[in-house]
């Protein structure tokens, strides 16, 4: 593969989600890409009349996948965490279909990490995806996990770290002091797009990414300070809180159990979330990429929230 240049064509997979939309949108604004998109044939989403949009059933026959994926240079997976096991059939798919760049949705937690493939199934998944993709590794063929730690603002958003800002409460894990690494959606987006544009220094690299690295108590301190209110702070214990989790995932009567175990390889030490203290390749180096601020972030939370 002639890595020097452009992955052009770029068909994205999960556009209609979380993470996806803002990619989307991000890749179409650069005029940079060709891009295209792959969905279910029973997804309700919709897409700018701009773009191409493959519909596949929902079980993903890999011959339909192999039909979609004709004359594109890279395909973009930013499918739901619980979706990951559906990888393997669009990582075939793109190798025969003569596909140039393969990114997985590793974004999220750092599943390079043994505790969290231990005590999370789909982050131990997400490890083995990784691999498989390393002995598929050939001259025409390459792939770049990228690791974004939490996804801030929505996290902040959707509660997802036990900070309640309708509500000015906060669940603090332990002591609440806990440093993770966190990125916002658009440099997710944008480390996608020069991953894209810059294919020799990110081919087959796992790459971290961090707007910032903060603790539950830094953001609680960032949000009374700009809303000039104090919240009402209570505390959990780490351990138990791990404990009924695990026995949670352990019944497999809820697949959505496993977020509480995300949530805990955030906010307990021995699971790596703080990228700055991780032996790794920094994807705001080797990109290029800005960073965001804590302040920027909690400013755009509370202007939405009518705090500000």
């Amino acid at each position: 593969m002639a890595t020097s240049q452009t992955l052009k064509n770029v068909i994205l997979v999960g556009a209609g989600g979380d993470l996806g939309t803002p990619v989307l949108e991000h890749l179409i604004a650069s005029n940079a890409f060709n891009v295209s998109i792959l969905t279910r044939t029973s997804s309700k989403s919709t897409f700018p009349a701009s773009v191409s949009v493959h519909r596949v059933p929902d079980d993903y026959p890999l011959s339909d996948l192999v039909t979609a994926f004709q004359k594109q240079d890279a395909v973009v997976m930013t499918i739901g965490t619980l979706q990951a096991e559906q990888s393997y059939r669009f990582i075939d798919a793109a190798i025969q279909a003569g596909v140039k760049r393969f990114i997985p949705s590793e974004f999220g937690p750092n599943n390079r990490n043994k505790n969290t493939q231990e005590m999370i199934p789909v982050s131990g998944l997400k490890a083995q995806i990784v691999e498989y993709l390393k002995t598929k590794e050939a001259p025409e063929f390459s792939w770049t996990a990228i690791c974004t730690g939490s996804f801030i603002t929505w996290a902040l958003r959707n509660t997802f770290l036990n900070i309640n800002i309708p509500a000015r409460t906060a669940r603090l894990w332990d002591s609440g002091t806990q440093k993770f690494s966190c990125s916002t959606f658009p440099t997710i987006a944008r480390s996608i797009a020069q991953t894209l544009l810059q294919p020799a220094v990110s081919a087959n690299k796992y790459l971290y990414l961090g707007d910032f690295t903060v603790s539950q108590r830094d953001i609680v301190a960032e949000l009374e300070a700009q809303a000039g209110a104090k919240w009402t702070l209570t505390h959990a214990d780490s351990t138990q809180l791990l404990k009924d989790a695990k026995e949670a995932v352990a019944k497999g009567e809820d697949p959505y159990a496993q977020y509480d175990l995300i949530r805990a390889s955030v906010f307990v030490e021995g699971f790596e979330n703080d990228f700055e203290k991780v032996d790794g390749d920094s994807g705001m180096d080797i990109l290029g990429l800005e960073r965001a601020t804590l302040g920027d972030v909690v400013k755009e939370v509370l202007a939405d929230e009518g705090k500000l």
